[in-house]
């Protein structure tokens, strides 16, 4: 009884912090299906693929992915499109739409747009002061 309640407070403590997942450190690439690649201010290549988000940091991967109950994580496990743009942010195109990587928190912010009608996205690029995405 006092594990059980001791696992509800935990819960209840990380719904209430917004507390995201972490990523999966793993020594390999999380699919072979690369649908696309991007470098960071920072220096770290960024892989999109089918199952995941994955950064190579040297030595292996940091593998973001889809979480259904965190609203700060991937929107989509398959991950179509990025692009670096030149205010050092790192936008990611999904399969279930686009978002934002918030790189202090390691967190993404999802976006939705009155002028897109499929949430279903390839890529983006800048132009003069917008990004556009398209898919």
């Amino acid at each position: 009884m006092k594990t059980a309640f001791l696992l509800w407070w935990a819960m209840v403590l990380l719904f209430c912090f917004g507390i995201h997942a972490e990523p999966v450190y793993r020594t390999t690439i999380s699919n072979l299906h690369i649908n696309s690649f991007a470098q960071d201010d920072q220096g770290f290549v960024w892989v999109a693929t089918a199952k995941g988000l994955c950064r190579y940091t040297g030595s292996g991967f940091d593998v973001f992915e889809h979480h259904r109950d965190d609203r700060s994580s991937l929107p989509s496990d398959n991950v179509l499109g990025l692009y670096a743009d030149s205010r050092k942010r790192l936008w990611v195109a999904t399969g279930n739409g686009l978002c934002l990587l918030n790189g202090d928190r390691m967190a993404f912010t999802r976006f939705q747009s009155p002028f897109v009608t499929s949430v279903f996205l390839f890529g983006m690029f800048e132009y003069q002061r917008g990004l556009y995405a398209y898919g």
